[in-house]
Parts: C-alpha cells; sequence; structure tokens
C-alpha cells in the first residue's frame, strides 16, 4: 500500500503515508486501532478481538484503494482510469502450499520452489511464490528427497574461498557505495543561490545537481557519499524540486524522441513516459492545482544540443499543455514553457559574436533540424 500511495501522491514528504494506520487517518478520517498488533498470535484460539483486528486490516484495503483512484480521478487530467497496467510494477500474485509436516515418520526434504521460497507459520511450513500479475506462472514446488538433489554444472558453482581478491574488492566497494548512496528526492535545493539562467554547469548531471543542492547541503553529506538516483532518467525528483534534463540531439530516423523549440524559442517540447515513477510524478505535479505556492515544487531545465556538449542551466519552466503521443508509445509530449526567457535571449545583446548561449543553443539545433529532417 506505502509503494502505491508514493505513486499516487508523489508529491508528498516519503513517510506521508508510511503505515496502514496514517493511510486511514489521513485518506478516511478514521483511527485504525493497532493494539492487537503485539498480543500473543501463537496462542489458539484466538480471541474475538484479534480476529477483529485483522479481519480490519484486509478489510480497510479496499476503501483505501478506491479513494486514492478517486483522488487521481480528479486532480489529473491524464489519468485514464487504467492505474495498475501503467503502474505494472505495483502488480503481483502470490500462491501458498502447505508441505508436508516434518516428524519421525515423514523425514525432512529438500524442495525446488520456482520464484519462492519455505516459510515458517506458527507449526507449519509453507512453500510461498510470488510472481508478476500477468506473467507467466512458476511451477508448483516439487519434493527432492535429502541426497538426491540434482547437482549443479560446476561453472555455476562459484566457491566464496575460490573468488580472486580483486572479485572480493569490487564486491565490497559496490556494498559501501550502496550504503553511502544518499536518495536525491529526500534532498532539498537551495533555492536561494541557484546559478544564473544561461550558464553552463558541465557536462553530467552531477554536475548540474550540485549546483541546486548547494555547496553547503554537499559539504554536510558524509565523506565519499554518493547521490542516488537513475542516471539515465531525463526526469529526477527532490524533496522540494523537479529536474527535467533535455538532450536536443536525439534525432534518430523515426523521430522517436524529437525536442522542438517553439514560440522563438519559449517554448519547448518534450516526451515522457507515464508509467515511469518521477516522469508520471512529474505529469501529475503539472496537472495539480496548488493552493499554496510557497509548498509547490519548483521544476527547472538544462538543455544541450548534444551527448557531447555542456548542459546549460535554463532557469525554471512551466507546462503549457500535455498531450498523448500518436504513435502509441503511451508517452505523452509536453510542452514547456521558459520562466527566465528573456534573461536567456537578453535582448541587449545585439553584436553576433556576443551571442547568449541559448541563442547558439536555438541556432544549432534549427541548423540540426534542418540537415537531419526526413527527406
Amino acid at each position: 500500500l506505502h509503494v502505491i500511495a508514493r505513486a499516487v501522491y508523489s508529491d508528498t514528504p516519503k513517510d506521508y503515508m508510511s503505515s496502514l494506520q496514517k493511510a486511514v487517518a489521513i485518506l478516511l478520517a478514521k483511527r485504525l486501532d493497532k493494539s492487537e498488533q503485539c498480543s500473543d498470535w501463537s496462542c489458539r484460539p484466538l480471541v474475538p478481538s484479534q480476529i477483529e483486528y485483522a479481519t480490519l486490516d484486509a478489510a480497510v484495503l479496499h476503501f483505501l484503494l478506491i479513494n486514492m483512484v478517486e483522488y487521481l480521478a480528479s486532480n489529473s487530467d491524464t489519468y485514464d482510469g487504467d492505474f495498475f497496467r501503467k503502474h505494472a510494477h505495483l502488480r503481483s500474485s502470490t500462491r501458498l502450499r502447505l508441505l508436508e509436516p516434518v516428524n519421525d515418520e515423514t523425514p525432512k526434504a529438500a524442495y525446488r520452489i520456482q520464484m519462492g521460497s519455505i516459510k515458517s507459520i506458527l507449526s507449519l511450513r509453507m512453500a510461498k511464490q510470488t510472481w508478476p500479475t500477468g506473467k507467466q506462472v512458476p511451477d508448483d514446488p516439487e519434493q527432492i528427497p535429502i541426497g538426491h538433489e540434482p547437482r549443479r554444472e560446476r561453472k555455476e558453482r562459484i566457491s566464496t574461498e575460490k573468488r580472486t581478491e580483486s572479485t572480493v574488492s569490487r564486491s565490497m566497494q559496490r556494498k559501501l557505495q550502496r550504503k553511502l548512496s544518499v536518495k536525491l528526492r529526500n534532498i532539498p535545493g537551495d533555492h536561494s543561490s541557484l546559478p544564473v539562467p544561461g550558464t553552463y554547469l558541465g557536462y553530467t548531471k552531477d554536475s548540474c545537481i550540485k549546483h541546486i543542492i548547494g555547496q553547503q547541503v554537499m559539504n554536510s553529506l558524509a565523506e565519499g557519499a554518493t547521490l542516488g538516483y537513475n542516471r539515465r532518467g531525463g526526469v529526477l525528483e527532490m524533496s522540494n524540486s523537479w529536474l527535467i534534463f533535455v538532450n536536443c540531439g536525439g534525432h534518430t530516423k523515426n523521430w522517436k524522441y524529437r525536442n522542438d523549440f517553439l514560440e522563438d524559442g519559449r517554448q519547448i517540447t518534450f516526451s515522457v513516459n507515464p508509467s515511469k515513477d518521477e516522469e508520471g510524478g512529474l505529469l501529475r505535479h503539472f496537472s495539480a492545482k496548488h493552493t499554496v505556492p510557497e509548498q509547490e515544487k519548483k521544476v527547472f531545465i538544462f538543455v544541450r544540443p548534444s551527448s557531447n556538449s555542456q548542459f546549460l542551466y535554463c532557469g525554471e519552466c512551466t507546462s503549457t499543455k500535455n498531450i498523448p503521443n500518436m504513435n502509441g508509445d503511451g508517452n505523452t509530449n509536453v510542452w514547456l514553457e521558459f520562466s527566465d526567457y528573456d534573461t536567456l535571449m537578453n535582448d541587449s545583446v545585439t553584436d553576433e559574436k556576443d551571442s547568449t548561449p541559448f541563442r547558439h543553443l536555438l541556432l544549432h539545433h534549427s541548423q540540426t533540424s534542418q540537415r537531419d529532417s526526413p527527406k
């Protein structure tokens, strides 16, 4: 439920509905009694209050989900009623199979369990299997008498003792990096010391992000800490900001991800996939009605003419319209308008030699588009 709530209410803090009790209080305005949670569930029979507690925990999920769907329908212009198709990763199927009890007459046996493992629940042993809904259903658990397990091929068995020192070292480095990774969506941007729109910030997303975070926050991170985010994503979320990265060099043969400048460069088109967590969150942000402007997340945009160029910080942007892509890939085309257009253009510049970086970007894009346009 928490994962679904994060996808629906993407503009809220991560711990906004971190428990079932919080979700019930926020969405249903009711208090969910959790006093039986720490009671002794191994005693049989269960007392009526325990049965009521367990039943209510399951029954309330239906009403919470209805509330979330109604919220989507009333707060998003792009919602089409098929939330779980677009968020297929939220759907899973689970199967529990009771295994034979272990006693003197029935010796313990090994099992081959696809996409699952053995769970002990009270005195019972069960095979629990979980798989993505709609995908191939795994085979039933297969019993294998101990001592008759099929041997794995030698190449599939890698003994820990035989690992080379370099392999262990790389493994330890990866584990250390994961421990020192700080999720970007939990970090706020320093809106009081932003770069001037029209400034080159570097060749990587890291260099752009660090300018938005600010040196003071970067210095407060643990030594060796890295920023955790999807480095292949064009949309990134911070706790108080959205970051959009546009690479205008993606003119492929079929023009699948074409970015066009419109209105003399005041606007640029950008394609997003609503089924992806952060890109869908950005669409919902643009569609939502923010009653308190001070609490609205700012959206910053970075543009570069090609992957071999530096990112140009173009300041804030807003969305003027969203239109589903007509090629059937499920993407949505967004028209983004540069809020700092006048600063980017700097109309006081008259000499072409002294033209601003943004003017150079528009000129380069125009020349590239003419050259690569389908004949």
